[in-house]
């Protein structure tokens, strides 16, 4: 990464904020994050950390507020959780970008907050709607009861390929086959009954 100075910006008399940091950052990098990536971070950015860090210098953010705005974000955890480190790596990249002191990162220490674990299992009735969808989308209907039965997201059934597809099993080793036991497909999963 080139210093800040290096590609025409500068700290100048008032220093920059978060806001204008994070704007150059995206101009910079995004081009090298995956869509999906850019989208999230876009999102997580504009609802959780740019209303309340948006506006303070980069350089002052320090542990504190930071910790007082992840508390603040405790109604939500989830989102909470996902935008500290978004808000790391801005504060990382101010630092090699010399508009922070190495090793400032006010994000290092805060801890998590606590989540529920979330499932969501299909009811009788989106079964049965199901199975009626089978008539006119199978394709559809088939993955729909690939993701009831394995746990997995849409985005790794959608992407599932024959070659991940091993002897009655799937995917591949680098995915787990379930949110509950994180085994690995291809060793079978202890969370499924044995069949026989």
């Amino acid at each position: 990464m080139a210093p800040w100075g290096a590609v025409g910006y500068t700290a100048g008399p008032v220093p920059l904020t978060v806001g204008e940091f994070v704007a150059e950052h995206f101009r910079r990098y995004a081009r090298h994050w995956k869509p999906g990536t850019r989208t999230v971070n876009r999102s997580y950015l504009r609802c959780q950390i740019l209303p309340t860090l948006g506006g303070r210098p980069v350089a002052d953010v320090d542990c504190a507020e930071v910790r007082r705005w992840h508390a603040a974000l405790h109604a939500t955890p989830a989102a909470a959780n996902r935008a500290l480190p978004i808000l790391s790596g801005i504060v990382r990249a101010a630092e090699v970008d010399g508009l922070r002191s190495a090793g400032s990162n006010p994000c290092v220490g805060v801890r998590h907050h606590r989540q529920r674990r979330r499932e969501r299992f299909l009811t009788a009735a989106e079964y049965r709607r199901l199975g009626a969808l089978e008539a006119a989308r199978p394709i559809a209907a088939a993955a729909v009861r690939l993701l009831a039965l394995t746990g997995c997201r849409q985005r790794e059934i959608r992407t599932l390929r024959w070659s991940e597809y091993r002897a009655g099993t799937l995917p591949s080793p680098a995915m787990p086959c379930c949110r509950a036991c994180r085994c690995r497909w291809w060793r079978g999963c202890s969370a499924t009954p044995a069949s026989g």
